[in-house]
């Protein structure tokens, strides 16, 4: 098995052409087992939510022990940590790019 990455050039009933680096590759459909696209990006709006959920979900595990520990002058390091790597660990997994299957052989 071979992965290849590039731009489509055309499809026909025997093979598959795309253009890969410096030239253009064409593979006999017969050893073809799966085709993806790459969805277009939406990695601003994904790390926007993610890190909205995951950063809010955080902020409400922490605010029981933040509020208490602020009544007596206190902070709480932790559960600033918590609430930090709830907002940054949302954001990275809304980073994450995306693809959508087009064609898988059947099993």
């Amino acid at each position: 098995m071979k992965t290849l990455r590039g731009a489509f050039v055309f499809v026909t009933e025997d093979a598959l052409s795309l253009r890969a680096g410096k030239g253009e590759e064409s593979v006999v459909r017969a050893n073809v087992a799966r085709v993806s696209v790459r969805d277009t990006s939406h990695r601003k709006r994904n790390m926007l939510l993610g890190s909205g959920i995951l950063g809010g979900i955080a902020l409400g595990v922490a605010a029981i022990p933040l509020g208490a520990a602020s009544n007596e002058g206190n902070s709480c390091p932790v559960c600033v940590a918590v609430i930090a790597a709830g907002f940054g660990g949302g954001a990275g997994l809304g980073a994450i790019p995306g693809s959508r299957r087009v064609y898988r052989i059947k099993k």
